[in-house]
């Protein structure tokens, strides 16, 4: 009979998409309705129930600031929604790096080891900014992760005749 109550609202700029946290003290959806404006005219949704929640919000335009509110349901259908004491919770959305720096190396005993630096240390004396997405503790990146950069630079072993030389398939044709 008791809504959820949700705690430490957060926003942080990961890969390119603006992403809303929170927790809730019970298993909850979530829902994070949002906008330029107090209309919050947009809106995302997860229909999971959990306790700790995130939510990316694409498409936003860069320099612009967003307003949001954060809507969660528990299993027997109490709803709670945090709007900050009224005055809305907000966020100024981030540009996007430049280049994405897939790294997909690893190191093979046999191969010269080239270290991640031999990337970064370059594009920081070009001052390009840049994010790296390391595959081997988040996982090959889709579509929606490369889409928002506009140059991805892929990190792989010089081996021709190694597996790990490959861009695979479905991430050479997004």
């Amino acid at each position: 009979l008791i809504a959820p109550v949700i705690s430490s609202v957060a926003v942080t700029n990961e890969f390119g998409q603006m992403i809303v946290t929170w927790n809730t003290d019970e298993p909850a959806t979530g829902i994070v309705r949002f906008g330029t404006n107090s209309t919050l005219n947009s809106a995302v949704t997860n229909t999971f129930l959990a306790r700790p929640h995130a939510l990316e919000l694409g498409l936003l335009s860069s320099g612009l600031t967003y307003y949001f509110v954060i809507v969660s349901t528990d299993a027997a259908g109490n709803v709670r929604t945090n709007n900050n004491g009224g005055a809305l919770f907000s966020f100024t959305a981030l540009p996007t790096s430049t280049v994405l720096l897939v790294d997909a190396y690893v190191h093979n005993i046999e191969d010269t080891f080239i270290p991640l630096t031999a990337y970064t240390d370059s594009l920081d004396q070009t001052g390009v900014s840049y994010d790296v997405w390391n595959t081997t503790s988040r996982g090959m990146p889709v579509f929606a992760n490369l889409r928002p950069y506009q140059i991805v630079i892929w990190r792989l072993n010089d081996s021709i005749n190694s597996q790990d030389s490959v861009i695979p398939a479905a991430q050479r044709n997004a």
